[in-house]
């Protein structure tokens, strides 16, 4: 599955001004009166409070809905709400967090990126396009100069921004119809002689990279790029999705349409990953939202994910990695379906994921929560939701519960839920109960 671009899958990928010094990620840990524990192992985790934002992780949530706290905000100003922090999951080890957000696309080619934080709020780290936005200035650095030109085939004039890897920031750019210009990038990393920066054009949500004008950047001088063609895009790069890997020394997740990317969990600057499937992959789905690496020894080198085929319905696999062939799908659904969460049972014999069926603009649109035994190969259903819809879900670590979120709303346009809570329920279908309001994107540690 080689990358390409999709329409996108996270809740907000608009790039929002660059925020000052003074705004950059903080880290917000729990008062003394609320000290974290040292193994937080069984505890849910909803990444937003009562406050309903969607720019921190509040973890360490207990399975009775006590002990609310915050590990970690990304403290930016956002009045155009266009960061957001979804999809966590815990490490094995329940020491780490993984995330993806949109609050570094500012200084990043990606529309959002893959981080981690530690349990108590320490060591926030970027990992796809590393590093981050902050730990830029800890290198030597150097000035891009790059020349700008725009053919217009419309007679529409260009404006957006362009950025370089390594730039503090991303820089505005506008040009008439035929025009030429120049942006200027100042404060650039450089990573090292020979090593090739890749530039990136930007208009609101869309964003391309510009492979034609890589520039090396030379620490304490001002280097010139080959000249960028400025061009109106239309792919999102968003890496989504992370996984562990079951010994957590590599993140698993979800790049372009379909491709399942593999990082190592500490990465070199600006690494892309790999793909974890062979380049040409027979029967791939068009687009890829959710993955889960697989939880054990014997399924670590199983990726389980879901996709749709051909517009026309959606269904979930486990591939092996460096597989080039899909099996059939072992779940499949219609068109008018929708799968919006998925997880691995911790001992690796199957999954429980949720799924809306029916027409979205219809009133008998309704979600359902199941549970997946790959040996039998049976779906049962968990929980009767009576009317509302399920979204991300997440299993406790001994496989007897399971934490998903909650709504009687779909987006009509994404189907995503609209301001959901956090449920929690017996994988036999017992004990039905609201585990937090106004929360999302639970993931219990193992």
């Amino acid at each position: 599955m080689t990358p390409a671009p999709p329409a996108s899958a996270g809740p907000g990928t608009s790039v929002g001004p660059p925020p000052s010094v003074t705004q950059q990620p903080s880290v917000e840990l729990p008062s003394s009166a609320d000290p974290l524990p040292s193994a937080p192992t069984g505890t849910a985790l909803p990444p937003a409070g009562a406050v309903r934002r969607r720019d921190r992780v509040r973890p360490l949530v207990a399975p009775d809905g006590t002990g609310d706290s915050l590990v970690w905000e990304h403290g930016l100003e956002d009045p155009s709400e266009v960061y957001d922090v979804w999809s966590l999951e815990w490490s094995p080890d329940a020491r780490e967090l993984t995330f993806a957000s949109t609050h570094e696309n500012w200084c990043s080619i990606n529309a959002s990126d893959i981080f981690v934080v530690a349990a108590d709020g320490s060591g926030y780290r970027r990992v796809t396009q590393a590093p981050a936005c902050a730990d830029l200035a800890g290198y030597p650095s150097g000035a891009v100069r790059m020349p700008t030109e725009y053919v217009s085939f419309t007679g529409d004039p260009f404006f957006g921004f362009v950025y370089v890897q390594g730039a503090p920031s991303i820089v505005q750019a506008a040009l008439a119809p035929g025009g030429d210009g120049e942006v200027l990038f100042e404060d650039v990393a450089d990573f090292g002689d020979g090593f090739q920066q890749v530039p990136s054009v930007i208009t609101g949500n869309p964003r391309d990279f510009a492979l034609g004008s890589v520039v090396d950047v030379r620490a304490g001088e001002t280097v010139t790029a080959p000249t960028l063609a400025l061009f109106h895009p239309d792919a999102i790069w968003e890496p989504r999705s992370p996984s562990w890997s079951s010994d957590g020394s590599t993140l698993t997740y979800a790049y372009g349409f379909n491709s399942l990317f593999g990082i190592d969990a500490e990465p070199e600057p600006l690494d892309f990953g790999a793909s974890l499937l062979a380049e040409e992959v027979e029967g791939a789905p068009n687009i890829v939202l959710f993955l889960a690496r697989g939880p054990t020894s014997e399924t670590a080198n199983q990726i389980l994910h879901q996709g749709s085929l051909l517009d026309s319905s959606e269904g979930i696999w486990i591939t092996a990695e460096g597989s080039g062939i899909l099996d059939e799908p072992l779940v499949t659904y219609d068109v008018f379906s929708t799968i919006n969460g998925l997880a691995w049972l911790p001992d690796g014999s199957g999954f429980a994921y949720s799924v809306s069926e029916g027409d979205v603009m219809s009133a008998d649109k309704t979600g359902d929560l199941t549970v997946f035994d790959v040996a039998s190969g049976q779906a049962q259903s968990v929980a009767d939701l009576e009317g509302d819809f399920a979204g991300l879900v997440s299993v406790s670590g001994d496989g007897s519960s399971i934490v998903f979120e909650r709504s009687d709303e779909l987006d009509s346009l994404d189907e995503t839920l609209v301001d959901p809570d956090l449920w929690i329920v017996g994988r036999d279908g017992s004990g039905l109960r609201l585990l937090v309001e106004h929360a999302r994107a639970p993931a219990w540690s193992r």
